[in-house]
């Protein structure tokens, strides 16, 4: 899968993540659980809708993972999130007309990826010679 069909994917799984989260808050017995689920992020609905089962519980990233001494499994292809907003510029006009000013800045949401705690080992250390 290619980055523009994972995109495609996360936006077709935020689009249903943000009618579980309208539909959640919207049925809220009390103002805390509406404002609980307002609140919720896609990427924690896409997780726990989405991705997590029996095998698959704990997701992070892979520096999270190797930060506790793990390491993502070889091979292993990771969960698609969005990343954090990032500010870019499209240059491209202003190639076009030599005028710095026609740069076009604009805010985008980057894809990243989790592991799972299914797809982790302890980080091996190779032996020593004796």
């Amino acid at each position: 899968m290619d980055a523009s069909e994972k995109r495609a994917e996360l936006c077709r799984l935020s689009a249903r993540a943000k009618e579980i989260r309208s539909t959640k808050a919207n049925k809220a017995k009390t103002p805390e659980e509406a404002a609980y689920w307002q609140g919720k992020t896609l990427n924690s609905i896409i997780i726990d809708n989405f991705y997590k089962d029996e095998n698959n519980q704990i997701f992070k990233t892979f520096k999270e993972w190797k930060s506790e001494d793990l390491q993502v499994k070889k091979g292993q292809k990771g969960f698609v999130v969005w990343g954090r907003k990032m500010k870019a510029t499209d240059k491209t006009e202003a190639k076009k007309t030599g005028n710095s000013e026609d740069e076009k800045s604009f805010k985008f949401f980057p894809i990243s990826h989790v592991f799972s705690n299914n797809q982790v080992e302890p980080i091996k250390t190779p032996e020593l010679c004796q």
